[in-house]
């Protein structure tokens, strides 16, 4: 009986250590997906690369686990800003090329 007593006893001190929170990873899976988008659209939804590079930025400064996140999350927004560049180039070359043919 007093084992049952003493279990349920809680510590009024208010010294009670609590773990650490988690990491978040939360910015570099966003990052991630960001940058996917933009690689899918070919660089239509262009305006989703900066942010996309932005928060993988952040999340690598803030130490945030696993890496892998942010790291693809930058390099894919990335590739869609180069995408989204060739095709306005290739866009505007193929404009002025059949304006000239007519």
């Amino acid at each position: 009986m007093d084992n049952q007593n003493d279990n349920n006893i809680s510590s009024d001190s208010g010294n009670d250590i609590k773990p650490a929170p988690a990491p978040s990873k939360i910015f570099g899976i966003i990052s991630m997906v960001m940058g996917i988008l933009t690689i899918i659209s070919c660089g239509t939804c262009g305006i989703l690369a900066i942010p996309g590079i932005i928060l993988g930025i952040i999340s690598r400064r803030k130490q945030e686990e696993p890496k892998a996140f942010a790291i693809v999350g930058i390099i894919t927004s990335a590739v869609g800003i180069v995408v989204g560049i060739l095709f306005l180039v290739l866009g505007g070359i193929a404009f002025v090329a059949g304006y000239l043919n007519m």
